[in-house]
């Protein structure tokens, strides 16, 4: 995993960990990406008024997490 962010406060570490685990366990209810492939998919982890999307592609069983971005981005679609 790369890690962009030098800090990240410990709650946001949290939250991410717990979105981790519930996605591991069910990937197939999270809303279909838009990025045309079919298999991605996006996982809002909800922090304070915002959070984070986890992006991330089911290959057969295994779960495979693209990026994690905060929803507060400047590239961050709305």
């Amino acid at each position: 995993m790369i890690v962009y962010a030098a800090t990240l406060l410990p709650e946001a570490v949290d939250a991410i960990s717990v979105g981790m685990r519930l996605l591991s366990g069910s990937p197939y209810t999270c809303r279909r990406a838009e990025l045309g492939n079919g298999r991605s998919r996006e996982w809002s982890v909800p922090l304070g008024g915002t959070g984070y999307i986890i992006l991330f592609e089911i290959i057969g069983d295994d779960v495979v997490v693209g990026a994690v971005r905060h929803q507060r981005e400047e590239d961050y679609r709305r």
